[in-house]
Parts: structure tokens; C-alpha cells; sequence
């Protein structure tokens, strides 16, 4: 076993490893973008020089403190774009039938399994009684069912009724 004083030295190197490291989102390190000086150094780049007021200083630490916000919405929309690749808008509209997701270890009213593991991971069919705003939907569940009857559309799965005959 290591001894606490061991854990609070790895600690410590780890954290300043994680604040030295150049960061891609914001441009440099967050050390370098809280404090505006590069650890190692040991001193503020921007000095007040004979030619340098300090009007000057603060307005180049304004510019940097641009510079990080601009570089932060260029990473947050290189995010966004990546995350907007795998959304699909989905729409149902009333009476259409839809399977409905839900936990189904957690789900024992709706349909009880002797082995919740292995039941099913939609439910249904259930049909669309009601559009709430942009993405909600009243279903037409059973009465003996103790869950709300309002989904969000990530939960539903439109209901593709398979009418393949099936040979023996």
C-alpha cells in the first residue's frame, strides 16, 4: 500500500501536467488562460515596459480573453456539428401507432416478465393520442399500467407491422 504523502505528490503532478498541457478547445493551456503566462516561466509576458501603459496591458489582456472565447465557440460548434450528425428529427402524428422504450426490469405494470433481464426492449404498440409541443406525446396506454402517459420522442420507435407469412 502507498503511503498518503506518495497519493498527494502523484496528485499534484497529474494536476499540473492537466494545467500545462495545451488544450486543442481553448487554444493553449488553462494555466496560460487563467493567469496569461506560461508556468515554466515564472513570469507575466505582458510587463509594463517604458513604452507599455497600463491601458495598454489591460486591452492586450482583453484581446486574450476574446481570443479564448472565440477559440471556445469554434471548439463548442466543431461539437455541436459532430453531435448533430447522428440526430434524426422525428415526427408522429395522431393515431399512428408507435413502440414505446422503456426499462423493463424497472416496467413490471405495463408487462410483467418471470426474467425482467431478458424481456423485451420496446413495448407496444401503443397508438398516439395526443402531440405535446415539439417533442412530447400522449400514448394510449393500458388502465392497469401505473406509468404517466407522456413520453419525449427519443423514447418512441415508429410500429412497422411485419406481414412476412412464415413457411414451416
Amino acid at each position: 500500500m502507498m503511503p498518503p504523502q506518495k497519493w498527494k505528490q502523484m496528485l499534484s503532478q497529474a494536476e499540473f501536467w492537466y494545467n500545462t498541457s495545451f488544450h486543442s478547445a481553448i487554444g493553449c493551456s488553462p494555466f496560460h488562460a487563467l493567469y496569461g503566462y506560461d508556468p515554466n516561466t515564472g513570469y507575466l509576458q505582458v510587463s509594463l515596459e517604458p513604452g507599455n501603459s497600463v491601458s495598454d496591458t489591460v486591452q492586450e489582456l482583453q484581446n486574450r480573453a476574446k481570443g479564448l472565447r472565440e477559440q471556445l465557440a469554434r471548439a463548442q460548434n466543431k461539437m455541436k456539428v459532430a453531435a448533430d450528425k447522428h440526430r434524426s428529427d422525428k415526427e408522429y402524428q395522431v393515431g399512428e401507432m408507435v413502440l414505446l422504450k422503456l426499462q423493463p426490469y424497472a416496467q413490471s405494470s405495463l408487462i410483467n416478465r418471470p426474467f425482467p433481464k431478458l424481456s423485451f426492449k420496446y413495448f407496444g404498440p401503443y397508438k398516439v393520442t395526443e402531440r405535446i409541443g415539439r417533442a412530447a406525446y400522449r400514448l394510449d396506454l393500458p388502465e392497469s399500467s401505473q406509468i404517466h402517459p407522456v413520453f419525449h420522442v427519443s423514447q418512441l420507435k415508429p410500429f412497422l407491422p411485419n406481414y412476412t407469412p412464415v413457411f414451416f
